[in-house]
């Protein structure tokens, strides 16, 4: 477990709010599995994929050597899916590659704030152009604090807004995004 006093990083295949969603999430019509994640931290992803039986070929971005380093030392070994892991700002990395993925996973978090950068509407348009037609886009987020239950922080507004097929999975303090209602299973 990678976790600091107001938030978890990386929690293995424990990483609740990602394993609920994925449980949910129909693969059949992903269009390959190239996969992106942005904030790779420990490797809970891959993890809880593969524990779920999806084999993908990763695409890891993570910004903190140290991170990497500990992924290196207690995570990455243990897969079984190629993970190709890069120690490079998020923004930075889809601002310079042209590539396109057939799932993207964003879990940018600097204590329990996502980074202002990452909540434009010009990074979500990157998200946008480097998804392949029909791919998925999975975004952690936080639900707002002491406001009504239906109420959407003005970053999961511009993704609706953005992506206005998309849904919000509720896994306790986090409301993970997903581009396609269709992908989620009732």
């Amino acid at each position: 477990m990678l976790s600091t006093a107001k938030a978890v990083y990386s929690h293995g295949d424990l990483y609740d709010n990602f394993v609920q969603t994925f449980k949910r999430t129909s693969w059949s019509d992903l269009p390959g599995s190239d996969f992106l994640i942005l904030g790779y931290g420990l490797g809970s992803i891959p993890a809880i994929l593969e524990k779920m039986g999806h084999e993908f070929q990763y695409t890891g971005i993570e910004k903190d050597a140290n991170v990497i380093y500990l992924a290196s030392k207690y995570t990455l070994n243990d897969l079984k899916s190629p993970v190709h892991l890069y120690e490079v700002d998020a923004k930075d990395f889809l601002s310079q590659q042209q590539k396109t993925f057939s799932a993207i996973c964003m879990d940018i978090f600097v204590e329990d704030e996502i980074p202002t950068l990452f909540t434009t509407n010009k990074f979500i348009e990157q998200l946008k152009t480097h998804l392949k037609k029909n791919g998925l886009l999975f975004v952690n987020t936080i639900k707002p604090k002491d406001e009504e239950e239906n109420t959407l922080t003005p970053f999961q507004k511009k993704l609706q807004k953005a992506f206005p097929d998309g849904t919000f999975i509720e896994v306790g303090p986090n409301a993970v995004f997903v581009n396609q209602v269709s992908a989620i299973n009732k």
